[in-house]
């Protein structure tokens, strides 16, 4: 592999966009265009080889912003790796950071953290003002001398929330935060590769994890997958995407696994010539159909439940990602074990896209309830009880 460091600036980037223009229509993933995404280029994580470090170099003061956030960091990377054969070790260094003032891009504060960061750093990872709806980004300088990059520096750089506050999301929360236990790497790993597992983000916060798996999805070498973006090869997309992928843009339901459509889109960019000449070993795997059926029932939770005088307001999130069907709301009188009455149905001819809803109900105190779902494409009632 090429010399990775002491990096100064002849090009710069952001990887923001995609704007896929050809068929086959059942491909909607894409690849990075224009930002020199070839074989040997070290700035991207596809041309990595094996037992390879790759250094990152992470801010200070996000060690007690998103606690576990370096956990995120290895597994983030290693969940592409996992999809092609591959697992990328991952050395983290914690550095002294200023927090970014406002005036700064996120070019000039990648500069500044490389200067307090080791001469083998890949990736420093920290805090930045963006003054549009960016949640997360990534982007990269290097040189070059004749046709070869000699040298690079790449950001990973979450929203500052203090300094530009999000539409939505007021702070970060990081999944160990969230759930109140510490997460090691390998843990995370087995979550994103093994289980279709979609979290709601909390009211005024954002998780972190998807978002730093979607910008790590860039550093591999893939593009975004929503409307109104440019940053896609059109050789090797389509006009189609598939916008609940993780490359997608981000929402109230945070999405822990890479979809097929992902998972299509980095077997394909191995597969293009050069990118798996030092991996040769995983040419059979990335060649294999993937066997990858995405659940139909994305996010089922009653979450909560406000009782007054006489009235409740339950508080619940459902999504599908294809099925209508009915959910109702059903009651019987608490400590008894009687039957369940329908007090209420929520039916739908499409995908239910509901993933924070309140109903409110009147009735007399010293009521249980309870939701069933019924989709169209089984038949089969899922249940999830009142907390």
């Amino acid at each position: 592999m090429m010399l990775k460091r002491t990096a100064y600036t002849l090009l710069t980037l952001s990887l923001m966009a995609c704007n896929p223009t050809e068929s086959p229509t059942e491909l909607k993933w894409g690849h990075l265009d224009g930002q020199s995404l070839q074989p040997g280029a070290p700035q991207f994580l596809i041309n990595q080889a094996p037992n390879d470090l790759y250094d990152i170099c992470l801010a200070s003061y996000l060690i007690d912003e998103l606690p576990g956030v370096e956990s995120e960091l290895e597994a983030a990377i290693n969940v592409w790796a996992t999809a092609i054969g591959r697992h990328i070790p991952v050395n983290i260094v914690v550095a002294e950071q200023e927090r970014a003032q406002l005036s700064q891009s996120a070019n000039q504060l990648m500069k500044t953290y490389y200067g307090n960061c080791p001469a083998s750093t890949d990736l420093v990872v920290g805090l930045a003002p963006f003054k549009d709806a960016t949640t997360g980004q990534t982007g990269a300088s290097w040189r070059i001398r004749g046709q070869e990059i000699i040298s690079f520096q790449r950001y990973l750089f979450l929203r500052d929330m203090d300094l530009t506050p999000g539409r939505n999301a007021k702070r970060w929360v990081s999944l160990a935060a969230l759930e109140g236990r510490p997460y090691s790497a390998d843990e995370l790993l087995e979550t994103l590769v093994n289980e279709q597992r979609i979290v709601f983000d909390p009211p005024g916060t954002s998780l972190s994890l998807p978002v730093i798996v979607h910008e790590v999805g860039h550093i591999w070498g893939l593009c975004d997958q929503y409307t109104g973006v440019d940053n896609c090869n059109p050789q090797h997309s389509s006009p189609t995407k598939d916008e609940s992928s993780i490359m997608a843009a981000s929402g109230q339901l945070s999405k822990l696994y890479l979809t097929r459509d992902d998972r299509v889109g980095i077997r394909k960019l191995v597969q293009r010539e050069g990118f798996n000449q030092q991996w040769p070993e995983t040419t059979a795997l990335v060649a294999e159909d993937i066997d990858f059926e995405e659940n139909d029932l994305l996010y089922f939770a009653f979450r909560d439940i406000e009782v007054s005088v006489d009235s409740y307001l339950l508080d619940f999130g459902v999504v599908t990602k294809q099925s209508g069907g009915q959910l109702d709301i059903e009651y019987r009188r608490q400590g008894t074990d009687g039957d369940w009455r329908v007090m209420g149905s929520i039916p739908s001819a499409k995908a239910f896209n509901y993933p924070q809803y309140s109903y409110r109900i009147n009735a007399p105190s010293g009521l249980e309830f309870r939701l069933t779902l019924k989709l169209a494409n089984d038949g089969v009632p899922k249940y999830q009880y009142a907390p």
